[in-house]
């Protein structure tokens, strides 16, 4: 095993190349808790291969010590390394990034937009939906526009609030797939979700990851 203080030297070389299999190393070899310290200093963004890479290295590594991912979705950081916390902590389904989401989801990159939207439908916990709410009336994305429509959907079981706007999007959405997405949408907020139901959409959110970073 290469001395610890030696690999942080070298995670913060010059080099990306030689940064990022310090990275790696790192991931892959510690059990520390400061094993996480570079999403602090890395100030390049990660490439998107980068991102997978780190994303396997964490989740296939259990007996790892997690960090609190949510304390990395802050708009101090590039978002690069806010996309891989938002994959981590949908992954960990950790509850703490919901405030640092709601506080970014007007965030002025529309992927990065979708992709909290899509995190936030995961994590799905009842205080999002006024949030969400609020940014449908707000956004001018389609796709994001959709996204939160299918997160209501779910977040939105036997809610009346969120029964009651779906609906009046009916009246003033006559886009096919806004249509589709508010139908689909209203049927699982009207309908007890089974847990079949519940691990697709998990499954739906999680594979999007890959693409995701692909795009971002």
């Amino acid at each position: 095993m290469v001395n610890r203080t030696k690999i942080k030297k070298l995670q913060k070389h010059k080099n990306s190349e030689i940064r990022e299999l310090a990275n790696a190393y790192t991931l892959n070899i510690y059990d520390r808790d400061d094993i996480y310290e570079f999403f602090d200093f890395t100030t390049e963004p990660f490439t998107p291969w980068q991102q997978l890479e780190y994303f396997q290295l964490i989740i296939n590594r259990p007996t790892a010590p997690k960090a609190d991912f949510s304390k990395w979705i802050n708009s101090n950081y590039v978002n690069s390394i806010i996309s891989l916390s938002l994959d981590l902590v949908a992954h960990y389904h950790q509850n703490t990034a919901i405030e640092p989401i709601h506080s970014m989801i007007k965030i002025n990159n529309t992927k990065m937009r979708r992709k909290m939207i899509k995190t936030l439908g995961l994590l799905n916990q009842k205080e999002s939906i006024n949030i969400l709410m609020e940014l449908y009336n707000e956004e001018s994305d389609v796709n994001c526009k959709i996204e939160i429509i299918k997160s209501l959907g779910y977040m939105g079981n036997k809610n009346e609030q969120v029964t009651q706007f779906l609906e009046n999007l009916l009246h003033t959405e006559f886009h096919t797939n806004f249509r589709k997405a508010i139908l689909i949408a209203l049927s699982r907020a009207t309908s007890s979700e089974s847990i079949l139901e519940n691990k697709i959409y998990r499954y739906e959110l999680e594979k999007t990851v890959p693409h995701e970073q692909k795009i971002l």
